[in-house]
């Protein structure tokens, strides 16, 4: 993704802080999800955000590249605000709250961009399609 060069630039890190996105420099919203986890319930977010330390450590980058990490059933780290909740209350919420977050980047980037014709993704171009008599 962040080879993309969307309107001829290049992908921003996450703004930190309150820092401004007047610059109109795109961003992607990253993300890992996932199912489950091979980890036990005992200290869950604790064991799973050093394993996420770990891991960029190893790939020489930071864990504030990385917006937000679902575990399906365990719940939701944000990387940037070093915080996370296993919402373990309610079954779903996990997955609501990251929904939550998803729409609100949407919503806040979409102001920063300009208009893209999305019939350039659409399935049209997909192999097999058929004209019809």
């Amino acid at each position: 993704m962040r080879n993309l060069k969307p309107y001829k630039m290049s992908f921003v890190d996450p703004r930190l802080e309150g820092v401004s996105a007047d610059d109109g420099a795109p961003r992607c919203f990253y993300n890992i999800f996932a199912y489950d986890t091979d980890l036990g319930n005992e200290n869950w977010l604790s064991k799973e955000w050093e394993r996420v330390k770990e891991a960029a450590e190893h790939t020489q980058c930071t864990p504030n590249l990385i917006d937000r990490i679902l575990v399906l059933n365990r719940g939701l780290i944000i990387p940037t605000y070093r915080s996370g909740n296993t919402f373990e209350t309610e079954k779903g919420a996990a997955l609501r709250e990251w929904f939550l977050h998803l729409v609100n980047f949407i919503s806040r980037e979409n102001s920063h961009r300009k208009p893209v014709d999305l019939q350039l993704y659409s399935s049209r171009r997909t192999k097999g399609w058929q004209n019809l008599q």
